[in-house]
């Protein structure tokens, strides 16, 4: 039956109120089905919206500086292990060398330096994954190639030798934020690197004609200290760095973890208080259906 115009004005509100309740009732149902305040960014309203999406994009840049970091990370872990087996080497070439200086049979001496060569240039070429960690930017060359080297016989203790290198002088680094970047790790043509490579060749041809030659070994003696001495302070600063990437690691995931949390509280809602309003809803809704349907059958003629 259609209202009188007696009852017209007061259908007319009682039916906006029954749409705008069966709405709240239909944000409210999905609210408490899916835990989000909106389904769309347009049902957050454009403040929220804008806040939103500039939070999504914080989380996402912090996510790859972090990323930048972790991977910055394995690469310095991996050259603070080869350089530590370097020192190792250079530290059994050194005991050899003083062995060999107070023995009369050197007849192992060649074998074991050539051994410690052959394992320094094996650390140079430590790769993660298939990148070369010390040859700078040609991370696809391999760092060392002894097939040249050394490039001069006699190996002096005085003049460096390179030739070794196949790689460049360009050092790593990665950003860690909008402004900052960290240089990481060292290249294979470090001063100290190729000190190590240099006493070992010393010591294999001192003893190339089957007889050690004493001011030879001494000399290279004195260079293997002096390797080990800068192959230490290498591993220290790579250490270093390797803590400071560690610490930007912390401070993004952090800061991720503070931004996340503002995104729920934009995003999310309290599914206990949706259900709350999914009952006061319903009800509000039927008691709305219920008064239409009261004024519905209403006319002038029931009160002439």
């Amino acid at each position: 039956m259609v209202a009188s115009i007696s009852t017209y004005g007061l259908y007319s509100i009682l039916a906006l109120d029954s749409s705008e309740a069966q709405n709240a009732l239909t944000t409210a149902t999905q609210q408490e089905a899916t835990g989000l305040v909106a389904q769309t960014y347009s049902g957050l309203g454009g403040v929220a919206t804008s806040q939103l999406l500039n939070l999504q994009s914080s989380v996402t840049e912090a996510d790859n500086y972090s990323s930048n970091a972790s991977t910055a990370g394995t690469r310095t872990q991996a050259m603070y292990t080869a350089v530590g087996s370097m020192i190792s080497s250079l530290t059994s070439l050194k005991t050899t060398i003083s062995a060999a200086l107070s023995a009369t049979d050197n007849s192992t001496l060649s074998t074991s330096a050539e051994t410690v060569l052959s394992d320094l240039a094996g650390d140079m070429n430590t790769q993660v994954g298939t990148d070369y960690v010390f040859s700078g930017a040609k991370t696809g060359t391999a760092s060392v190639d002894l097939t040249n080297y050394p490039s001069s016989v006699p190996v002096s203790s005085t003049t460096t030798d390179t030739s070794y290198y196949q790689g460049d002088d360009s050092v790593a680094s990665t950003m860690v934020s909008g402004d900052q970047s960290i240089a990481y790790g060292v290249t294979a043509d470090n001063s100290s690197f190729e000190q190590a490579l240099r006493a070992a060749a010393m010591v294999t041809e001192s003893v190339s004609d089957g007889s050690a030659d004493t001011t030879t070994l001494q000399a290279a003696y004195a260079l293997a200290s002096t390797a080990l001495d800068g192959l230490s302070n290498v591993q220290a600063e790579i250490s270093d760095t390797s803590s400071r990437l560690t610490a930007v690691q912390t401070s993004q995931s952090t800061f991720i973890t503070q931004m996340n949390s503002m995104i729920s509280n934009i995003e999310n809602v309290d599914t206990a208080a949706a259900s709350a309003n999914v009952s006061a809803y319903q009800t509000q809704l039927e008691a709305s259906y219920s008064a239409l349907a009261i004024v519905l059958k209403v006319s002038l003629t029931n009160y002439l």
